[in-house]
């Protein structure tokens, strides 16, 4: 419809906002910040759902209304949280740096990739079977991505805590010890719930969402090993761009993203949304899998040994 013509081009103006916000909640985490981090990341998520609830109990939501509610909450909540902290993240008060735009330049060219490969790999299937199954299984593959990317919030949570430690750590021996321990404790909580979600799935979905996405669990329980494998990702991922090197990281995304890009047309029209949640999970373990071939290309002389040791 032309109204949501409109709408999108209004967020594409938006979206210049995006390079702003996103400095100051990078330099929030990358100084330890996180509760402050985590705060303003969530705040215009938070304040949208509330927003979207409210108009719908007041019988006031519609495409129009929860566009521009969406909008607000995504300009002005962060404007405001600029204006709180912009002496802390600009002590200068100069509202332009070149030599700091230099690195950021330098640091986000090498991140970019990996950040629309992650895009891809989230969204290029739903996309392709708007063409190639139905409406009700495209709802039911939805249903499925979202139950099973539950667990995602550890390895981000994790990520976010790590990330900073290792900035500043100059033991290599230490950043490395770290990592190992976030990335087990990510495996084991993500492997945990996983395998509570997968008994409660049968019944759970069902009774959540109505009998009807009962056919949503194959593609669930499809989706949840490919899941705790790229939790395991993104502990690696935030090692590399912890290291100075974002473009590694990418490089991983983006063998998942390839993947995605060449099996998915052929997987999804033989096999429906079953095929694609094997195609998802086997990317998510590609990733996982050169991400940690990157990390070990770095390890640091006798880090290995001092981890049998237990140091």
């Amino acid at each position: 419809p032309p109204v949501v013509v409109h709408w999108f081009r209004a967020y594409l103006v938006a979206s210049l906002l995006i390079l702003p916000y996103q400095a100051v909640y990078e330099y929030l985490r990358a100084t330890g910040a996180n509760i402050r981090f985590n705060v303003y990341r969530s705040l215009p998520l938070v304040a949208n759902a509330l927003g979207v609830a409210l108009l719908y109990a007041i019988g006031r939501l519609t495409l129009n209304t929860a566009f521009a509610a969406m909008l607000v909450c995504n300009v002005v909540i962060p404007l405001v949280g600029i204006g709180i902290e912009g002496g802390y993240v600009l002590p200068t008060k100069r509202w332009f740096d070149r030599s700091l735009a230099k690195v950021q330049l330098s640091y986000g060219r090498r991140a970019a990739f990996g950040t629309l490969s992650t895009m891809v790999l989230a969204r290029f299937d739903q996309f392709l079977m708007v063409s190639l199954v139905t409406p009700s299984e495209l709802g039911l593959y939805a249903i499925a991505v979202t139950g099973a990317g539950m667990t995602a919030p550890i390895a981000q949570g994790v990520g976010f805590a790590l990330f900073p430690y290792l900035r500043r750590e100059r033991d290599p021996h230490a950043g490395w010890r770290r990592t190992w321990q976030a990335f087990r404790w990510v495996v084991i909580s993500s492997v945990a719930m996983s395998a509570i979600m997968a008994l409660i799935a049968p019944w759970g979905l069902p009774a959540i969402m109505g009998a009807a996405f009962a056919k949503a669990v194959p593609a669930f329980m499809l989706l949840l090993p490919g899941q705790v494998c790229w939790n395991a990702g993104e502990v690696f991922k935030a090692k590399l761009e912890a290291d100075g090197s974002p473009g590694l990281g990418a490089q991983a995304v983006a063998v998942a993203a390839v993947i995605t890009i060449v099996v998915d047309p052929f997987v999804v029209r033989w096999y429906g949304i079953q095929g694609a949640a094997v195609v998802t999970s086997l990317s998510q373990f590609a990733y996982a899998i050169t991400a940690w071939s990157f990390v070990q290309r770095r390890r640091p002389a006798g880090a290995g040994r001092l981890l049998r040791r237990g140091a």
